[in-house]
């Protein structure tokens, strides 16, 4: 008997389903969900409750397969004294990825930006980030200044910032310039760094029809 069985958390949709048919959480369930293509021992499935089990089994990909990325900052926690003044940030951009067409759920399309820190090791600082000029397509930053995680497999002193570039194979040009600014651990700002970045963005191939 061919039969196809998806097992699930059914307690936030047993209102739904005991609306739609009690026998269906009796013995014949025991607390899950089942869907067989033959008729089962305990009954035929009426047609509202196939619908319910359908729709959530069609919902559960964009869960169970969504687009996660590792942490690699932290807020960078500060007093307020300001007695110290760090010294002037001195970052380069080390790579810039633009995001392009994939399948629902994956992370061809985020983009990331990476800044490399000139800064020495050892230093307890932050930096605030801002776009002071020019406009971008999502919120690159946040207000509170950041620190790296400590990590093996992170570059040191580097500085990753993703967002959705947009599921598609073309992608608008960037031309930004950003202000950053070193925290110290006492409150004490920095004077800024303002870090020009720019991409020339990607065009669809010519061949590309769709």
């Amino acid at each position: 008997m061919q039969r196809f069985v998806y097992h699930t958390k059914a307690s936030q949709y047993m209102p739904k389903l005991r609306k739609a048919n009690k026998r269906m959480l009796s013995p014949c369930g025991l607390g899950r969900l089942t869907l067989r293509f033959s008729r089962p021992k305990c009954g035929r499935m009426p047609i509202e409750s196939m619908k319910i089990l359908l729709s959530i089994i069609l919902l559960l990909p964009n869960f169970v397969f969504a687009c996660s990325f590792a942490q690699t900052m932290n807020i960078f926690s500060h007093g307020d004294a300001r007695l110290i003044i760090p010294e002037k940030p001195n970052f380069a951009v080390s790579s810039i990825y633009r995001g392009t067409k994939g399948p629902h759920g994956g992370c061809q399309d985020a983009g990331s930006i990476k800044l490399q820190s000139g800064a020495k090791a050892g230093k307890k600082v932050g930096y605030r980030f801002s776009i002071e000029r020019g406009q971008f397509e999502d919120a690159l930053f946040i207000n509170e200044p950041v620190v790296l995680v400590e990590a093996e497999w992170r570059t040191p002193g580097e500085y990753s910032f993703i967002w959705f570039d947009g599921n598609t194979v073309e992608q608008e040009p960037i031309d930004i310039t950003v202000k950053i600014v070193a925290i110290s651990e006492d409150g004490g700002e920095s004077e800024p760094q303002f870090l020009r970045i720019t991409h020339p963005g990607v065009k669809k191939p010519w061949w590309r029809f769709w």
